[in-house]
């Protein structure tokens, strides 16, 4: 019980510095959801390119409300998905778009 309560705290405090940051648009060359409007080109493979509409989105792992951060938190500690969640969260707090973590 003291484990959960524990987790319940950190996950308020996470909340409460990260909440609306783990946000991101499907065009990963915008980086403000201003910005993330319109259409862009997709490129796979030796195909021609395809139009997709630009997207305002969240991440799986977020710090929305207390019990995804729960989840988030646990996914942290536990390892599970940990790469995944690491890079997401360079992403999240680059500045630049010139520099891309973990852009695999």
């Amino acid at each position: 019980m003291k484990k959960i309560f524990l987790q319940f705290i950190f996950a308020v405090i996470a909340v409460q510095l990260f909440n609306g940051r783990f946000q991101f648009c499907t065009d990963l060359s915008r980086l403000t959801a201003k910005e993330c409007q319109g259409e862009y080109f997709v490129v796979e493979g030796p195909g021609p390119p395809r139009l997709e509409l630009r997207k305002w989105d969240i991440q799986d792992f977020h710090y929305d409300d207390v019990m995804e951060a729960m989840l988030t938190l646990y996914a942290v500690q536990s390892g599970e998905g940990w790469p995944t969640y690491e890079c997401n969260e360079y992403n999240t707090f680059r500045k630049s778009k010139s520099v891309e973590f973990c852009g695999w």
